[in-house]
């Protein structure tokens, strides 16, 4: 923060004193929580450039995270009065709807939130942020069928085809996650299975697809499916406790696919028994060795 400050000391023109002091309320609130002084550095901000619109948006966005969403809202609408009459501010004018649905949401208005995001979508509508956005709140106010329907538009913009880079591919996972959980309520677990896959080959590193897909494709008897998706949970956990315990599940149900194969089971085993069992060992050591390491209990299994 002292290099910006100095770094404002140098700098002439008000709508570059404008960005710059912006910049240093986000960072202020971010690392202090300091809403007041955060506030202050917005004020110097607009008293530098009235009409610099990210002043008010970043500020709305730290009231909304401090719970003022009061004078957030009413922040917002007024910027959007002005944002709304300027075409060459429309990436302002969608930060601001998105802004203003996230409000709606936190106050028990999904759909008022929902009708921002709609509009925000039919000015960029292929933007991901404001996607995942509608699954997510279609999702959250129960309206399931909208979530799926929301998810598989993003699908097709997946076909049509959509940069991918890492965010956008952890960004399109979440949203079939969310559509996959809205397939679960609506009684759909086997198109909720695929959705779950995937998310997990879209991003696989992605745990929210994983975890789910687990416990799904167990109770549909896809056992060493279900293994390999557990141990890759595992591999990816952080904590050695935690990743201890996966290793131990996964290991568990190799075991589990290596014994329905030796009973005649028809599944979509890839491997053979042997293969299985060697694949529960060495699991289940990996994880007895962790969770011995760490000195954590080894929950019961469910």
């Amino acid at each position: 923060m002292d290099f910006m400050d100095k770094q404002l000391t140098e700098v002439t023109g008000g709508t570059i004193r404008a960005q710059l002091l912006t910049d240093m309320a986000r960072i202020t609130y971010r690392s202090t929580g300091d809403l007041q002084e955060a506030r202050k550095r917005f004020t110097a901000a607009l008293q530098e450039d009235p009409t610099y619109a990210r002043a008010k948006l970043g500020r709305a966005e730290v009231l909304i995270e401090s719970d003022n969403t009061n004078e957030a809202e009413k922040l917002l609408l007024e910027a959007m009065e002005t944002l709304s009459i300027d075409k060459d501010r429309q990436d302002e004018y969608i930060e601001a709807l998105m802004l203003l649905a996230r409000v709606f949401e936190a106050t028990d208005r999904a759909g008022e939130a929902y009708r921002r995001l709609t509009a925000a979508a039919r000015i960029s509508p292929d933007n991901l942020n404001i996607r995942s956005a509608i699954v997510r709140n279609r999702h959250v106010a129960g309206r399931h069928r909208d979530a799926v329907t929301a998810a598989e538009h993003v699908e097709q913009q997946l076909a049509e085809g959509i940069e991918r880079t890492a965010e956008h591919m952890r960004l399109v996972s979440d949203i079939f996650v969310l559509g996959a959980l809205s397939e679960i309520e609506m009684k759909k677990p086997d198109d909720a299975v695929e959705r779950l896959i995937r998310a997990a080959e879209l991003d696989p590193s992605n745990p929210a697809a994983i975890e789910p897909l687990v416990g799904l494709l167990q109770e549909r008897g896809r056992l060493e499916e279900a293994a390999r998706y557990s141990a890759r949970l595992a591999r990816q956990t952080p904590e050695p406790g935690v990743r201890g315990q996966r290793y131990v599940e996964a290991g568990m149900l190799f075991h589990d696919a290596a014994a329905a194969l030796a009973d005649g089971a028809d599944g979509a085993e890839t491997a053979s028994e042997a293969e299985l069992r060697k694949a529960a060992f060495e699991n289940l050591r990996l994880g007895l060795e962790l969770v011995e390491e760490t000195g954590d209990t080894l929950l019961d299994r469910a």
